[in-house]
């Protein structure tokens, strides 16, 4: 693996220095994950959003999944069936 991260890190030209030399803070998947979780959360909560509901899925798990889309972008999302209940997803 840190093979791959010097051949990556200089285009394929591997480094002289190990990345512990290098002055730079390397997060694990969980910690970007749960810093791009906590950071949306905050911005983001108690908000609505406007788009066209497209893809609607409603497995055995009894959740809905659907895409919510504009002319730019789209978001996945899930309705978890507490959700449903409170809403007119029945």
């Amino acid at each position: 693996m840190l093979d791959s991260y010097l051949n990556i890190k200089t285009n394929q030209e591997p480094l002289e220095d190990s990345p512990e030399e290098i002055n730079e803070k390397f997060f694990t998947v969980s910690e970007i994950t749960r810093g791009i979780k906590t950071s949306l959360e905050h911005r983001f909560s108690n908000i609505g959003v406007l788009g066209e509901i497209s893809n609607v899925r409603k497995p055995g798990s009894g959740h809905v999944y659907l895409t919510l889309k504009d002319k730019n972008s789209q978001l996945q999302a899930v309705v978890s069936e507490i959700r449903q209940a409170e809403s007119n997803l029945n």
